[in-house]
């Protein structure tokens, strides 16, 4: 058998068992909801059950269906081994079917221990350093700064910038000269002094004529080593001129503070799964109630279904003397409960009459004038908690007379 006339013939099986279960249902005289309410499981698992929408129902599914039909310990037994032979069914040929792709696909190929030979090695993550030769400091010197450039370039450059502007700043400070601050000096140019004797530089006085600076070299710079920076500077009592000092700036206008942003509204509050919501359709008021005048029309009574249960009933009726059309919509579950129910008959002409409200057991009777005319009438009904719609709005066209 193939891949495909196999798996037909699974689902045909399937089919079968949902088939028989909702013969046994109908040949009992009992609707999805009674059944459910029996076997005390929920009428959508009872839908399921007779459509195989979900393949073989569970052991507990096939139990409870069993007893809602009213069949005994026996029979709930006997299902229940079908049930489980046509899982068992279901499941050899999955793997019999497994197997045939396996098959088709072929053996998988391990790598050989050659292959496993011929691979290149691992390259390291850094490069290994290479030893200076004996003797060479420059040349292991450099050796070392390329590897670190290599792994750690950017730290190295970080580093040397700092040390750089460390550097700079060192050297303003030795340009600038000493002192507390107490006596007004200008600046002095250093003598940069490589070697005893050798470079020497005297600084040229200034624009101001009671402040005079010299550079030399002292004794003491000799023993520096070169690049060494040392100066001595000697000054005249005379005090320098007052310098008059700027004029302050204007204060700069801060700017107005931003205004606060304001909060986001808070998330909306999102209703727990568990409350269902309920619906709140329109009404026109109750009415008295009532019979139609007239007859019956022919197939005049038309019933209504929902997931294989008779919700309602409307019935049609023809007055010949008036020539007026009449309806009646009349429920067949939750009877002498209050439930919505809606009921509207129209004519070709536009002329209406609807009822709507909440009734134990029917609504209407509506009559409009027919004669001649088809008549449509729309009915809808909903659960008496007011969760679900028993009977969603559906219209219908009838007695064209």
């Amino acid at each position: 058998m193939s891949e495909d006339e196999s798996q037909g013939s699974a689902e045909d099986s399937v089919r079968q068992f949902a088939a028989d279960l909702r013969a046994r249902r109908l040949a009992a005289g009992l609707s999805v909801r009674q059944v459910a309410k029996v076997g005390h499981v929920s009428h959508s698992t009872i839908n399921d059950a007779e459509r195989g929408r979900r393949g073989v129902p569970t052991d507990l599914v096939v139990a409870a269906y069993i007893r809602g039909t009213g069949g005994t310990e026996g029979d709930v037994r006997q299902w229940r081994d079908r049930a489980r032979q046509l899982r068992e069914q279901l499941h050899a040929r999955a793997s019999d079917s497994h197997a045939v792709e396996e098959d088709a696909a072929g053996p998988i190929v391990q790598p050989s221990e050659t292959t496993r030979q011929e691979l290149p090695p691992a390259i390291p993550p850094f490069p290994r350093p290479v030893p200076a030769s004996e003797g060479s400091w420059i040349s292991a010197t450099r050796t070392r700064i390329r590897l670190l450039r290599a792994s750690h370039g950017n730290l190295l450059l970080v580093v040397g910038v700092v040390l750089l502007v460390l550097c700079v700043g060192a050297a303003a400070r030795a340009f600038s000269g000493g002192g507390d601050g107490s006596d007004n000096l200008t600046a002095s140019v250093p003598t940069i002094t490589d070697s005893p004797g050798q470079h020497e530089a005297s600084a040229e006085p200034s624009t101001t004529p009671s402040t005079t600076a010299t550079r030399r070299a002292t004794p003491a710079q000799t023993t520096s080593p070169p690049g060494t920076f040392r100066s001595e500077t000697q000054h005249t009592p005379a005090p320098p001129p007052p310098v008059n000092s700027p004029d302050p700036e204007p204060p700069v206008n801060s700017p107005d503070p931003e205004p606060p942003l304001s909060s986001p509204d808070p998330p909306p509050i999102i209703q727990s799964p568990s409350v269902q919501p309920t619906f709140s359709p329109p009404t026109d008021g109750p009415r008295p109630g009532g019979d139609c005048e007239g007859s019956l029309v022919t197939g005049g009574a038309h019933e209504h279904f929902s997931e294989g249960e008779h919700v309602a009933t409307t019935y049609i009726y023809y007055d010949a003397a008036s020539g007026d059309n009449c309806a009646i919509f009349r429920k067949n579950v939750a009877v002498g409960v209050d439930s919505y129910l809606a009921l509207t008959l129209c004519n070709e002409i536009g002329q209406c009459d609807r009822d709507r409200y909440y009734y134990a057991r029917e609504a209407g009777p509506v009559s409009i004038p027919g004669s001649g005319m088809c008549v449509t009438f729309t009915v809808a009904a909903l659960s008496p908690d007011r969760t679900e719609w028993l009977l969603p709005e559906e219209s219908t066209t009838d007695h064209c007379g």
